[in-house]
């Protein structure tokens, strides 16, 4: 009994380590940086403001809409053009969050 559960065990552990690569790799200090002295910034006609938001999404939730001085924009995966939110990604499910500005 001991050896069959300390099989599952294993089994379990091998299962959760293994992990998936991410799409998008992480914003760096300098790209973070440009990001804190750039927060207003224009994409497909449109102002866009980083927010002081943070949302907690995974990387199958969003494609990659367009690039803004070489970070990828990502937007989530079925909005539309016009959208209502960018995101950047900051760490492992965690991206920043840009909004349009309002006229």
């Amino acid at each position: 009994m001991k050896k069959f559960l300390f099989a599952c065990f294993l089994i379990l552990i091998s299962g959760c380590a293994t992990a998936r690569p991410e799409k998008w790799t992480r914003i760096d200090s300098r790209q973070e940086q440009y990001l804190l002295e750039h927060p207003v910034f224009e994409f497909e006609g449109d102002k866009w403001r980083v927010q002081n938001e943070v949302a907690y999404l995974t990387d199958s939730e969003l494609r990659e809409a367009g690039q803004i001085a070489g970070l990828p924009l990502l937007a989530e995966r079925f909005d539309v053009p016009a959208y209502e939110k960018l995101y950047f990604k900051v760490d492992r499910h965690t991206f920043w969050v840009a909004a349009r500005e309002k006229a």
